[in-house]
């Protein structure tokens, strides 16, 4: 699914390398640091609600101050 996104992701013109992608089962991970790359988390989030994509997020925070934000993706069971 990782390459699946990476690219929908740079079809919809941002920039893949902004974005840590990792599998952790049962959900494949797109890592945003939020404070080097807002924008770009911003713009993800818009166009992951006009996709089919599913998804939740988890903000991380770190001293009381929102570091980093997980795209969690349910991997599907075949």
């Amino acid at each position: 699914m990782i390459d699946e996104l990476k690219t929908a992701i740079q079809n919809a013109g941002l920039r893949v390398n902004n974005f840590s992608f990792s599998e952790k089962k049962p959900y494949t991970v797109i890592s945003v640091d939020v404070l080097q790359h807002n924008y770009d988390a911003w713009m993800l989030a818009m166009y992951l609600n006009e996709t089919n994509y599913k998804y939740s997020i988890t903000p991380i925070e770190i001293d009381g101050v929102t570091r980093k934000v997980d795209f969690d993706f349910k991997t599907e069971n075949n």
